[in-house]
């Protein structure tokens, strides 16, 4: 399996699917407004920029390989099956 612990916590009636593939390096948590930037280069090997705007003093600018973008995609995609599977589109 690619992610080592997947676990799902039931948080005020609501379920959320966590994947960490690396629990040993410790994490930042940013409360995200939303995202307002998303820029990918036209060569594939180059990088994707998303830049969400924050709660804080300060927003976030991702820098993405696009190796990694394929990779979050594919988690978002089987993140959005596994929640379709309790909310399911009415």
């Amino acid at each position: 399996m690619l992610f080592r612990n997947a676990l799902w916590q039931d948080v005020h009636s609501l379920r959320r699917l966590t994947i960490d593939p690396m629990p040993e390096k410790p994490t930042i948590a940013v409360p995200v407004v939303k995202p307002t930037i998303i820029e990918m280069s036209s060569d594939p090997r180059g990088d994707a920029t998303i830049k969400f705007e924050t709660a804080g003093d300060a927003d976030v600018l991702m820098v993405i390989p696009m190796a990694a973008l394929f990779e979050l995609e594919a988690m978002l995609a089987k993140a959005s099956q596994q929640q379709a599977k309790y909310q399911p589109v009415q």
